[in-house]
């Protein structure tokens, strides 16, 4: 077989969040690929695309994604030969080639039923549900013995996440769906704007024509989060541009292996943002209405960045002994609050 190099990496990295790279079980580690389409699954999102780009394949094969990966994202030729013997998947790319075991897929679990069941007995939703999945997947938690955290709520009015630390809540005008779960991070970091999203019973799936991503739902109730958002009367204008470029010159902030670093932010002097021994200044002076007792705070630079990119009106807020950063969009349609460590 002869395939485009460019194909087969958009179907790697489309298959990737449905892989579970440290485990050996093969269902969860390996992809099964057919001459229909390929498929992964990692216990929490599985992963179905239809594709002709095997379709010389004679019986289904149960591949180990991350050598595969591995192979073909590391190439920049095209791929020349795929050559299939009894044990090895053989490619061949420029002058790089690499041996893939691989089994029998004959015993690999296919799920094409059960996407059809979910996405032909049911329509698809609005992409409000979409954007407001995705706005609070930012705050979620990554406590990996607490499944309902690790998730966020969505419920016939909004959807909501909290990690303990940060709130934040979507609020529909209307009622969209009737339906009260919990859907799983890994899900939700699949969604494309464009996609349509189908619920079945404790099942949800998304994609085009081509690409699908299924899961199962969490079932469980969040504590009702608007009993905790603070009573704002009044806001301040926060320097937002200026603040989000002075976090970008001292730092690339990413999800990934922050979780635990804190910039600080100042305001004696305009306001002054400090990471990592790394010091920006925003020189831009404003009012606070005597809203802050501390001269400073600590904060997780990924979730402030995203709350300055996501909110346009703030508000900082005493509650009991907490002081509270509090953003929100212009129509309210979504807000989040954070609680503040004081320097």
């Amino acid at each position: 077989m002869k395939i485009k190099t460019d194909s087969f990496k958009s179907i790697i990295k489309d298959l990737e969040p449905a892989v579970q790279k440290s485990s050996e079980i093969p269902i969860l580690s390996h992809i099964l690929v057919t001459n229909e389409f390929v498929q992964s699954y990692n216990s929490k999102i599985g992963c179905h695309i239809t594709t002709d780009l095997f379709n010389e394949i004679d019986e289904p094969l149960c591949i180990p994604f991350i050598k595969l990966k591995a192979f073909i994202l590391g190439t920049t030729s095209e791929i020349t030969e795929i050559n299939i013997d009894e044990n090895n998947m053989n490619l061949k790319s420029g002058k790089s080639s690499a041996k893939i075991p691989y089994q029998s897929g004959k015993d690999f679990p296919e799920f094409i039923e059960l996407i059809e069941k979910i996405m032909v007995s049911n329509k698809p939703v609005t992409n409000e549900i979409c954007e407001g999945l995705k706005l609070c997947s930012f705050f979620v938690s990554k406590l990996k013995n607490i499944e309902i955290i690790q998730g966020v709520n969505l419920q016939s009015l909004r959807v909501q996440a909290s990690d303990g630390k940060r709130i934040a809540m979507y609020t529909f005008k209307e009622e969209i769906i009737k339906i009260n779960t919990v859907i799983s991070i890994d899900f939700i970091k699949a969604l494309k704007g464009s996609d349509s999203i189908y619920f079945e019973d404790d099942k949800i799936a998304i994609g085009n024509d081509n690409t699908i991503y299924f899961a199962p739902t969490i079932q469980g109730d969040f504590p009702p989060v608007e009993k905790y958002l603070p009573q704002v009367k009044s806001y301040i204008k926060l320097p937002i541009e200026e603040m989000r470029k002075s976090l970008k010159k001292i730092g690339d902030f990413s999800e990934d292996g922050i979780e635990l670093a804190r910039c600080t932010i100042q305001f004696e002097n305009g306001i002054e943002i400090k990471y990592q021994g790394q010091t920006a200044h925003v020189k831009e002076f404003f009012d606070f209405g005597g809203k802050i007792k501390s001269k400073g705070f600590k904060l997780n630079p990924y979730h402030f960045e995203k709350l300055l990119s996501y909110c346009e009106k703030f508000s900082f807020v005493s509650v009991d002994s907490f002081d509270i950063l509090y953003g929100s969009t212009e129509d309210d349609k979504f807000k989040c609050i954070m609680s503040l460590e004081k320097i």
